[in-house]
């Protein structure tokens, strides 16, 4: 496994593969890795070439956000990708990804940046787009994985790169879960013995909805009621019935449709969701 800091260094790595012909699978990453990332990193093996990107993005962060204490354990990362046989780790430093002190922004369409996380957070989804498009002009993966817990960040890259015709493929990989069935998290780590107890009515709500969809029930009222009861003892910041522009629906429709949520345990902001899908 290489281990690169250098930005023309993963260019001209990049480029080599590219001549070879050889598939690029990405993993972008804020580093604090866990099962969930190892999880991506098992989905990209379907490319010849895998990279996982380590860089906490400070554009993302509010200014009254945890972007000072974020969980850093870039060597710890660095071992488990190498366990997992990645080719490269790529861990760039904010100097050099971002070059100018007032640079080029990108704007997130406020339809679906101004909502949900993007209301409780100005600004954020700009930054994630922002670190994104940099990291994608430099990896130049034909393929990148996100997990389906940060279901509004997932929603919004694949907008970006479909309208700017970018030729990679977004690949949206399953929520993991700890064996109480709580969404995995770096942030979880915040979160006392007391505080995880509480956070499992969480996972007692998303199971309930998960059990109720499949039952064939579409109506977000009833859905949203139940979950809502289940969460009670919490403090909850939303919970809504959306489709895939993010905007609020009443009836939930197949392949079409999600639940989000977030709910605050000890300060801590945590994120769930379940999709409505149909194989049939």
């Amino acid at each position: 496994m290489q281990f690169v800091q250098n930005i023309a260094e993963m260019k001209n790595i990049v480029q080599q593969w590219h001549k070879e012909g050889l598939d690029i699978g990405f993993v972008p990453t804020m580093g604090a890795l866990h099962a969930g990332h190892v999880s991506l990193m098992e989905r990209a093996k379907e490319n010849e070439r895998r990279v996982v990107s380590v860089f906490v993005n400070p554009r993302q962060f509010g200014a009254n956000e945890d972007f000072s204490r974020y969980p850093r354990t870039l060597e710890t990362d660095c071992t488990l990708c190498e366990k997992q046989g990645i080719d490269v780790v790529f861990a760039p430093n904010a100097e050099n990804l971002y070059p100018f002190a007032e640079g080029v922004k990108i704007v997130a369409p406020k339809s679906m940046a101004n909502v949900l996380e993007g209301a409780a957070r100005p600004g954020h989804f700009d930054g994630v787009l922002d670190v994104l498009a940099r990291l994608f002009h430099i990896v130049q993966p034909h393929r990148a994985y996100f997990g389906r817990k940060d279901a509004q960040q997932l929603l919004i890259v694949r907008q970006m790169v479909a309208e700017w015709f970018w030729d990679i493929e977004i690949v949206g990989c399953p929520i993991v879960r700890d064996f109480k069935g709580l969404a995995l998290s770096s942030r979880n780590a915040y979160l006392s013995k007391k505080g995880y107890e509480q956070a499992l009515q969480i996972a007692r709500a998303t199971k309930a909805l998960e059990d109720a969809i499949a039952k064939g029930s579409r109506d977000a009222h009833s859905l949203l009621a139940m979950a809502r009861a289940i969460l009670a003892p919490l403090q909850i910041d939303y919970l809504m019935a959306v489709d895939y522009a993010l905007n609020e629906v009443e009836i939930l429709q197949n392949n079409a449709s999600l639940i989000v949520m977030a709910v605050i345990v000890e300060g801590v902001r945590l994120l769930d969701n379940v999709w409505v899908e149909c194989n049939s």
